[in-house]
Parts: structure tokens; sequence; C-alpha cells
């Protein structure tokens, strides 16, 4: 046991993850913090991930019934004793230092939970990724953005005592906690240096999904946290003018124009801005919950 150094556990839901779950655990093993273990936890997966973890050494814990990432967190924080649980996805890669870079910030701001601040692509050769981003090689996760459970660590008396993750929230489960900590007065900041990399959705399809799913999703939060409801209605509004006043969109897009290499990723960066604003609204106002209720990140 590394002293002055936290017992940490890396808790890594998995669900069908063959091709990536190998990359992430590589990650997760050359880490430079000290002390910590690492405890997978399968959710019911019909392919080759519970091998590959068994055959990588690491500690698995196998689900027999697919119920969702926010059962399998609760699972993995049931089955540790650490100090301090931090989360990663089984599609991540997260960089040599990140869990070093999550403990300091935590130590250093005396915060019961602290975000990763930092996303890079891992497939940035796909032009629907680079116009999402803008061309940028890494993305700064804005202070708004609750809900990073691909890159997050809470003090574990925080999860007991808030009584874990909600698992009816198959999307946002994370946000919701967070938002709890809020409510429960638990101080929450960044890691400005902690790095995960993970595939975007590389198609229109998968976008248009993805952001539709999450669309309803910040609807069911929004429910759950009146308080929070309130203090999104601005942002929600200035999406529904964007969608429908599009020579607004059209000016703020050029007043941003120098931020860009060049005149054509601007236009595929506020286009899929566009896009992603508008398949966010339709997922929001939508009445039919069980479209959404499987669907991942990317």
């Amino acid at each position: 046991m590394a002293a002055g150094f936290p017992r940490v556990c890396v808790v890594v839901p998995c669900h069908n993850e063959e091709e990536r779950i190998g990359g992430c655990l590589r990650a997760l093993e050359n880490q430079t913090y000290p002390n910590y273990e690492i405890l997978v936890v399968d959710d019911a997966s019909t392919d080759n991930s519970p091998k590959i973890v068994k055959d990588n050494g690491i500690k698995l814990i196998r689900l027999e019934t697919n119920s969702g990432v926010a059962r399998a967190r609760n699972v993995g924080v049931k089955h540790s004793d650490a100090e301090i649980i931090a989360f990663t996805d089984g599609d991540c890669v997260v960089e040599k230092r990140w869990l070093e870079k999550l403990i300091d910030a935590m130590k250093s701001k005396n915060l019961d939970v602290v975000l990763g601040k930092k996303i890079r692509a891992l497939n940035n050769q796909s032009y629907v990724v680079r116009a999402q981003n803008g061309g940028r090689s890494i993305i700064e996760i804005g202070s708004e953005d609750l809900g990073g459970g691909y890159s997050v660590a809470y003090k574990s008396e925080v999860i007991k005592e808030l009584g874990g993750f909600n698992q009816r929230f198959m999307r946002g489960c994370e946000f919701d906690f967070n938002l709890r900590v809020m409510e429960n007065r638990f101080s929450l900041g960044w890691a400005e240096d902690a790095v995960v990399s993970f595939s975007y959705a590389d198609t229109i399809g998968r976008l248009w999904k993805q952001r539709t799913a999450d669309g309803f999703w910040l609807k069911e939060i929004m429910r759950a946290h009146p308080w929070f409801a309130r203090k999104q209605i601005k942002h929600l509004l200035t999406r529904i003018i964007i969608i429908f006043a599009p020579p607004l969109y059209l000016f703020r897009m050029f007043i941003l124009w120098r931020k860009y290499e060049n005149l054509k990723m601007l236009l595929a960066h506020w286009g899929f801005k566009y896009l992603k604003s508008l398949a966010y609204y339709l997922g929001f106002i939508s009445p039919f919950p069980s479209r959404y209720l499987k669907t991942r990140r990317t």
C-alpha cells in the first residue's frame, strides 16, 4: 500500500466491447498513480468481452441480465472498499496520468467529486468527427456539463450516502447523480488536465440517434430536479431560436470564424451544430421513451 495515497478503485462498466475493452484495460494498467485497482462490471455481454477481461488478469463481476450502466456502476461500488471510486467506460482510453490528475485535483481543491475536463477523439480521422469538433483534436468540457461518467472520481462515502446511481435513467444517470451531489452540498469540481479518449459518432445516423436520446433524457432529468429545470430554460430557448431562426445562427457563426482553420471547416462545424441542436430538441419533446432505453453514447 502506497503511503499518503488513498486507495482508488476504477470501476469500468462494459457491455459488448470486445473491440475496445483491451485498449481500455491496457491504458488503465499503465497509470502513474501508485495505489489503485481495476474492477470491470460486465453488463451481460454476448461477445468476448468477459474473456478478454479475464485474459488480462483483471477482476471481473459478470451480471446475468443487461440492466444498464447505472446498475453496473452500483454493483461496482458495492464490491469495493476503496476510499475513492473512479469511473471510466469500456470503450474509453485514459491517458497515462489520468488517475493521478483526478486525485491531485480532488486533494488540492478539497473536492468530494472531480470530473475530467478534456476529451480526445480516437477516430479523429473521420471527417464527420472532425467537423463536430471544429477540427480540434482535444475538446474541453463546458463547466455546465455534469454527465462525464467516463472520467470522474467520487469519495466513496458520497456515493453511499446518496444511495448510488438512479437505475431509472438508462442514459444520464451520472448527470442525475451529480445534480444530487450539488443539492446535498457536496463539493464538485474539475481536473483540468485529465484526458480521456473515445470514439465519437462517425455517421449522421448515429449522431442523430445519440442527440435525440440526450434530449429525451435531459427532459427526464429536469423533471427530477425542478431547480435545474429553471436554470435550463434560457439554454433551451436559445436552442429553439437557433433552430427556427437560421439567420441569427449564421450571424453568430461568422462572428466566430477566426477560430477555424478554414471556411470549409467553419461551415461543416456549424452545420453539425445545427443538426445536433435540432435532434436534441426533437428528442426533448418526444413522448416515446422506449426508443431511447438502450441508446449508447456513440
